[in-house]
């Protein structure tokens, strides 16, 4: 189900979009992030749909330091079309370019959190050349913010917004035992509520796009 709702992630854009149960409540007008207003996308005061593609990344340790690094598939890890810091960061760079030019305004990143929760303690998954091995976050915090921070960076330079996915161990290593069933609860609630307005959004999209040409 949850793959054929992909609104349903959208919907919490940034985490500063909320529900219709919670429209009462004053909306975070953040300057730059997407919030939801009376059912409606804004961005500074302004109408704002996002058209969004998933973009997959891993953290590697590259010349031992901590890398978000693009995959070249779901299913193809240890699969890398670059083996050095700048060399990933122009891989991304061309990536977001080209993403932009084909008229996305978002990015859904998959894989920033590969979480494992151990005696109630987070660890990190980082992927080395030929496997993946798993590093307490605590220790870890501040390289593997800055790796993601360097992505983040780059969605900037092309105007483009991220959306942040992070699996189950991490939710209930925040909320306790339970909540990632909720929150996909959540999201099927929010994504039933949205999936008229965003299928004629989308079919406007692709005629005025085929219109265009």
């Amino acid at each position: 189900m949850i793959k054929n709702y992909l609104f349903f992630l959208i919907v919490l854009f940034l985490y500063n979009c909320s529900d219709s149960k919670h429209q009462d409540k004053a909306v975070n007008k953040k300057e730059n992030f997407v919030y939801l207003e009376k059912n409606q996308f804004k961005i500074n005061g302004n109408d704002f749909f996002p058209i969004m593609l998933n973009y997959c990344i891993c953290i590697r340790n590259v010349d031992s330091q901590y890398v978000a690094s693009p995959l070249k598939g779901f299913g193809l890890p240890f699969r890398y079309d670059s083996f050095s810091k700048d060399s990933i960061h122009k891989t991304i760079e061309t990536h977001f370019k080209i993403i932009k030019n084909m008229g996305f305004n978002s990015i859904r990143l998959v894989g920033p959190g590969r979480f494992k929760q151990q005696n109630n303690k987070l660890y990190l998954q980082v992927f080395t050349p030929k496997t993946t091995k798993l590093v307490p976050l605590d220790e870890h915090y501040d390289s593997y913010l800055n790796s993601i921070k360097s992505v983040v960076e780059m969605a900037k330079q092309q105007n483009l917004k991220i959306l942040f996915l992070v699996g189950d161990e991490y939710w209930d290593f925040i909320g306790g035992k339970g909540t990632f069933p909720e929150l996909l609860k959540t999201f099927d609630e929010v994504g039933k509520q949205f999936k008229e307005q965003l299928n004629q959004k989308f079919k406007d999209i692709a005629k005025e796009k085929l219109d265009s040409y």
